[in-house]
Parts: C-alpha cells; sequence; structure tokens
C-alpha cells in the first residue's frame, strides 16, 4: 500500500514538474523571442510642384533712328548798294541755303522751323524769294522738293534795314553755325576795251552774281596776242590770249560786296 501511494506522489510530482518546465519554456519565449520592430511610415513629402521658369527679360536693343540735322549752311548777303543795283531797294538781302539731312518725314523742314541767330536775337525767316528772281545763282524755296527723306536744300530769307550780324541758324532746338559768308556783287554788263572790244551782258533778271562763282565770259578774239587787265577786287583768267578765233575768259570776284554798272577789262596788245 505504502509503494502505490509513494507511486501516486511520483506520478503527480512528475506531472507537477512538467507542467512548471512547460511554463518555464512559455515564458523563456515570450521574453527572449526578437520583438518585431515597429513599422515606420516615412513622413510623407508633399509633391514638388514645378514652379515656372521665368526667362530671363530679353534685352531689345531698339534701332536707334538717327536725328534729322542741318549738314551744312551757306549764307549769301546782299547789301544795299548791290539790291539798288539790281533794282529790289536799299536793304540788306541775307539768303540762306540750308543743307539737311533729313531722316524721317515727320521730321519738319518748312520755313517756320528755321531761326537766324544772331549774338543777341534771332530772327523769323521766309521763303526766297527775291534773290531767286535770278535763278541762275540763287534756287526759290520749293516746297514740292521738301516732301521727301534724304539730303535736301532749304532756301530761305531775311530782308533787314540794318545790318546784322547772323552767326547760325537755329533748327529743331539745336543752333548750327554758318560755314560759308558769301557777298553778293551786282555788274550789269562787262567791255573789253583797248586794242580790241567786246561787250558781254551778265545773266540773269537782277545781274546779281555771288562772289564764290566764276563768272565765264565767251568772246572772239582778233589775231594777234593780247594782255588782259582787270581791275581792283577783279581777277581774269588767262591774263594772255592768243587771237584769231573764240576765248574763254573767267572772272573770278573778291568776296566784297562789288558793284559795276559795266564791268571793265582792258586789252592790250603784245608785240
Amino acid at each position: 500500500m505504502t509503494s502505490v501511494a509513494n507511486y501516486a506522489i511520483a506520478i503527480a510530482a512528475a506531472l507537477l514538474a512538467a507542467a512548471a518546465a512547460s511554463l518555464a519554456y512559455v515564458l523563456y519565449i515570450h521574453t527572449t523571442a526578437p520583438k518585431p520592430a515597429p513599422t515606420t511610415v516615412p513622413p510623407t513629402t508633399p509633391a514638388a510642384t514645378p514652379t515656372a521658369t521665368t526667362p530671363p527679360p530679353t534685352t531689345t536693343s531698339a534701332a536707334t533712328t538717327e536725328a534729322t540735322r542741318i549738314l551744312h549752311v551757306a549764307l549769301y548777303i546782299s547789301t544795299p548798294n548791290v539790291t539798288r543795283c539790281a533794282g529790289i531797294g536799299p536793304q540788306y538781302i541775307y539768303y540762306f541755303n540750308i543743307t539737311v539731312d533729313r531722316k524721317r518725314l515727320e521730321d519738319p523742314v518748312s520755313v517756320y522751323v528755321f531761326k537766324a541767330v544772331s549774338a543777341n536775337a534771332t530772327y523769323d525767316l521766309t521763303t526766297a524769294a527775291l534773290l531767286p528772281l535770278n535763278r541762275y545763282y540763287f534756287m526759290p524755296y520749293n516746297q514740292a522738293e521738301l516732301n521727301r527723306t534724304g539730303v535736301v536744300n532749304v532756301y530761305l530769307e531775311l530782308v533787314s534795314s540794318v545790318p546784322l550780324q547772323i552767326n547760325a541758324v537755329e533748327y529743331l532746338g539745336r543752333r548750327y553755325p554758318i560755314e560759308k559768308v558769301v557777298y553778293v556783287a551786282c555788274i550789269k554788263r562787262i567791255e573789253i576795251k583797248g586794242a580790241f572790244n567786246r561787250t558781254a551782258l551778265t545773266r540773269g533778271f537782277l545781274n546779281l552774281i555771288p562772289t564764290d562763282v566764276p563768272y565765264v565770259v565767251n568772246i572772239t578774239v582778233p589775231p594777234g596776242l593780247y594782255r588782259i587787265a582787270a581791275p581792283p577786287d577783279v581777277e581774269v583768267t588767262p591774263a594772255t590770249l592768243q587771237g584769231g578765233g573764240n576765248a574763254t575768259l573767267v572772272i573770278k570776284f573778291v568776296n566784297k560786296p562789288l558793284v559795276y554798272d559795266t564791268l571793265i577789262l582792258g586789252a592790250r596788245q603784245e608785240r
């Protein structure tokens, strides 16, 4: 009986030991098994919205249009003794030949935009009409010629009872100096006297000649060799003529307001 009891106690102890071992094993597995790593949700990065690329400013250099300007101003002066000789009154006539480089049609070149300038005053100009009565040398104002671009010539006048010291022309707010000053001469006719005699009338209605232009006279010369003499302020070439046919004389004047009812040239025969 005692052995059966001991046997039962031994079985119970074995079962208890097995249960304790199973519990220990479970606890061991639970405590030693690696814990799963926490799932890390990566932060949501908002999608980058593509930025509109602004192109660099385009540098556009506008074509620079050159301004209309005066290229040259020539002033011709007819003094009272000259205008009286020409029959247009005892007054000063200032004749302007203005060369303009006109770049655009909208840039005006009419008479109203030009002024004559002296040391202490400006003067309105008028269209050239008096000296151009002799059109061999002086052109009139012509509006039709000014309706274009390019190089144009504007012919203007200023009439005064007193002398004026004109030194510039004002155009579109800018002043341009007078580059050329020429006096006008009045010569009604030319005579050659001496060894032979010839007469030549000057050209034009008013007998006006700008002193910067050589005056040409064609004559017939009798046989022989002749020397031609001129008064002061006048130069004649050639000074010696071989006669027996036609000859051409070129007459030049000093830049003065000369007046000759008759310009006499002497002819002397050379031996």
